[in-house]
């Protein structure tokens, strides 16, 4: 077991090209990713949105760049190297 954060999950999505990567996404409007073999969250967002998360993806062309869609009807580009 491993503790991710203080809100509820929404989504959890595998990183194909890193199989130890896990691109979360929490009922408070933020996103995470967790290196499960090192138990660590790797990137940990604020709250971006104002509703839940109901999808989120890892870019195939830039692994530091992931995407998430919520029902407050924003997508939200998030880089995972600067933490914006």
């Amino acid at each position: 077991m491993i503790k991710v954060g203080v809100s509820g999950l929404s989504s959890v999505k595998a990183f194909p090209a890193h199989p130890s990567l896990f691109l979360m996404s929490f009922l408070n409007g933020s996103i995470g990713v967790l290196d499960v073999i090192h138990r660590k969250m790797e990137f940990l967002s604020s709250p971006g949105h104002s509703e839940t998360i109901f999808d989120c993806a890892f870019s195939p062309g830039n692994p530091n760049l992931l995407a998430s869609g919520s029902y407050d009807g924003y997508v939200k580009l998030w880089n995972v190297a600067t933490g914006e």
